[in-house]
């Protein structure tokens, strides 16, 4: 074989190598979604439960950290659709204020799993108070692009 003939067939090896890799990676991104999808299907409430289940699972929450009955929860979401990372449950990020009567009892961020369509587990709840003495901690919870509202909401709270 010829040197020119070696030096072309290495040449369409690596062609072929790349457009096998370019392949594969294309799939795998295009599959993501339908993955992200699945879980999101598997685990979100249908919208008729959605904020019946999230309510009844926050006063659960908060009516054990606090020792006290929860009267109400007020949230508001800060992401429109849920996170979905990896095989995880997806998660939802509020800002709330729960009430203990008619006493403001905690208010702050919280991250919130959906679980196979009938709970949500708080994973992560800073209250005002520490997102305004440590603000930086909120960068170790919550997605980058909230936290400018996370701040905002916590009055006072600045990176």
């Amino acid at each position: 074989m010829e040197l020119e003939d070696v030096e072309t067939m290495q040449i369409g090896v690596l062609k072929l190598s790349l457009a096998l890799l370019a392949t594969a990676l294309c799939m795998n991104v295009q599959g993501q979604p339908d993955i992200q999808r699945s879980h999101i299907e598997a685990n979100v409430p249908p919208p008729g439960a959605f904020e019946r289940l999230l309510v009844r699972d926050l006063k659960a929450y908060f009516g054990r950290s606090t020792g006290k009955p929860i009267s109400a929860v007020k949230y508001i979401t800060l992401r429109n659709a849920p996170t979905q990372s990896g095989v995880g449950y997806p998660k939802y990020y509020l800002w709330l204020k729960v009430f203990c009567g008619s006493e403001l009892c905690a208010e702050g961020a919280v991250r919130v799993a959906c679980i196979e369509r009938e709970r949500f587990e708080v994973t992560e709840f800073l209250s005002r108070d520490a997102l305004i003495a440590a603000p930086e901690v909120a960068g170790q919870v919550f997605p980058a692009a909230l936290l400018a509202r996370i701040y905002e909401l916590a009055g006072g709270a600045r990176r």
